[in-house]
């Protein structure tokens, strides 16, 4: 499943396995510890057990790397980075710098590790029946090795189908609904649907199998992470990578505050005291005096008050 890098720790105690298609591969040092019960629980049977219980954890992670890798080449097609593949024993990790944001590259990086895992377990159970291997009903410890291994990841791909963060089909559930919802809203919405298969899983397990009780706590603590991460980032807001048209842009440069005065040629200080005919004053009318004088040279008229010229 891919997860980003939030445990700093883990490379530190973890055992180099090389390199696949460029992406380093690392297993926890737990691993060896169950390598070793797994040797401890089979030595009453005698040596040829003990040889078929490690083939088939061995068998199991090689194809758990499979599934892994199938998740990082295709998150690194998107544009995401991939640290490394991360073998533990309850499953494999790629941890990637970040986690897609977009739910169309989410589900295709989060669908790849199934359809990977049901693809192979297609392929190996063609190649048992064509070898004349018995297929039903499913047997994951006796028979064909490939019948064995078709049906194991036949099983770890539909496991993984299951909608709780942070399995893979936590992830698809979580892509789905956030193309109505948002993301955070969908992050909520699917840790609420892990926490209570988880505790199913619990529950169950402590009738059935103890790493179904290991994979619910798993389930329960990376379902609160998940949520947690998605708390604080509608707190903070989304990156800017990723934000839509309708937020706010602040402009690439602010204004100088206090404006600068404005200049002398287009300053226009309205006259004081105000006109007497109101305000604003009328700027196409002719003062009356001047009107008059203009009356009185275009009719003849003679002022009243000019005195009479001398005839000399």
């Amino acid at each position: 499943m891919p997860r980003p890098p939030g445990r700093a720790g883990l490379p530190r105690r973890s055992i180099s396995l090389g390199s696949v298609f460029g992406i380093p591969l690392r297993m926890h040092w737990t691993f060896l510890v169950l390598l070793a019960l797994v040797a401890v629980l089979e030595w009453s049977a005698g040596a040829s057990a003990v040889v078929a219980g490690l083939v088939w954890i061995v068998g199991l992670f090689a194809f758990v790397v499979a599934h892994e890798l199938a998740h990082s080449v295709v998150a690194r097609r998107r544009g995401s980075v991939v640290v490394d593949i991360l073998l533990l024993p309850i499953g494999g990790m790629s941890q990637l710098e970040s986690m897609p944001e977009d739910p169309r590259d989410e589900l295709a990086v989060a669908i790849a590790g199934p359809l990977a895992s049901l693809a192979i377990g297609v392929v190996l159970l063609g190649a048992a029946a064509a070898a004349g291997a018995s297929l039903w009903p499913p047997d994951l410890v006796a028979g064909s090795w490939f019948a064995r291994f078709g049906w194991m990841n036949l099983l770890l791909g539909a496991f993984n189908l299951l909608p709780a963060l942070p399995m893979d089909g936590g992830r698809v559930l979580r892509a789905a609904l956030a193309r109505h919802q948002g993301r955070v809203r969908a992050t909520m919405t699917a840790a609420r649907v892990a926490r209570a298969l988880a505790i199913a899983m619990i529950v169950v397990g402590l009738f059935y199998d103890l790493w179904l009780i290991l994979i619910g706590f798993f389930v329960l603590v990376g379902a609160s992470s998940e949520e947690a991460e998605a708390r604080a980032r509608s707190r903070r807001g989304p990156p800017p990578e990723v934000q839509g048209p309708w937020q706010h842009q602040a402009p690439a440069q602010l204004p100088p505050w206090p404006p600068p005065p404005w200049p002398s040629e287009q300053r226009r200080d309205p006259p004081w005291p105000p006109p007497t005919g109101g305000w604003p004053p009328r700027v196409d009318a002719q003062p009356p005096a001047r009107r008059d004088d203009q009356r009185r040279q275009t009719s003849g008229h003679r002022d009243h008050h000019s005195w009479p010229r001398n005839a000399s």
